[in-house]
C-alpha cells in the first residue's frame, strides 16, 4: 500500500516509527545483521518478525482511507491564507517528533 501523502510505504514508515520508539533491535534488525554476516535468524526471531509484520499489516488494513477532496480543500485554504495555523502547536508537534528520533 502506498502512502498518498509522501508516496512512501506505510509498512516501512510504521516499522521505522516503531523501531525508533522501542530503541531496541527488533527481530527484523537482528535478521538483517544476520544476513550481512551470513547467519540465519533463529526460529524465535523469525516468529517474532512474523508476528510483528502481522500486527503491522492489521494496522495498515484498519487505517482510514485519505479523503483527497478534503486534502485539496485544506491545501487551497492554506494557499489563500484562510486556514488557521497555530505556530506554537506546530512547533510543539515537531519537537515531539524530534524526541521520537533520539
Amino acid at each position: 500500500m502506498t502512502n498518498p501523502i509522501d508516496g512512501g510505504s506505510r509498512t516501512t514508515t510504521q516499522l521505522a516509527t516503531d523501531a525508533l520508539r522501542n530503541k531496541q533491535p527488533d527481530a527484523a534488525a537482528r535478521g538483517q545483521r544476520g544476513a550481512q554476516t551470513g547467519e540465519q535468524p533463529s526460529a524465535a526471531d523469525q516468529a517474532s518478525l512474523s508476528e510483528r509484520l502481522q500486527a503491522v499489516r492489521e494496522r495498515i488494513d484498519n487505517a482510514p482511507d485519505v479523503d483527497m477532496d478534503k486534502v485539496a480543500a485544506i491545501r487551497q485554504s492554506i494557499a489563500e491564507g484562510n486556514y488557521p495555523l497555530d505556530a506554537d502547536r506546530i512547533a510543539s508537534k515537531f519537537a515531539d517528533l524530534e524526541g521520537l528520533l533520539r
